[in-house]
């Protein structure tokens, strides 16, 4: 799958709703926060545990990478460009 592509398409579907944050969690869809409200992007499936990882690689760096492997889940910010 192309991950930076994916990444990239729901990126421009959080700046289409005015959003401001994406979540990302294996057996849920996407979820974005718009307003201090979590709502999940219901045209995407479900996150796979490959899924979260193939676009969690696109975005960390890997200082960021070996935290979330230790602790299996990280909070940080990310600026988009195509």
């Amino acid at each position: 799958m192309d991950y930076k592509a994916r990444l990239a398409k729901l990126v421009e579907a959080l700046l289409a709703q005015g959003a401001s944050d994406l979540h990302l969690n294996v057996g849920l869809p996407p979820i974005i926060r718009t307003s201090g409200v979590l709502t999940p992007i219901l045209s995407e499936p479900a996150l796979t545990n490959e899924d979260v990882l193939g676009l969690l690689n696109e975005m960390l760096l890997p200082a960021h990478k070996e935290r979330f492997a230790q602790t299996q889940e990280i909070d940080f910010s990310w600026g988009f460009t195509d």
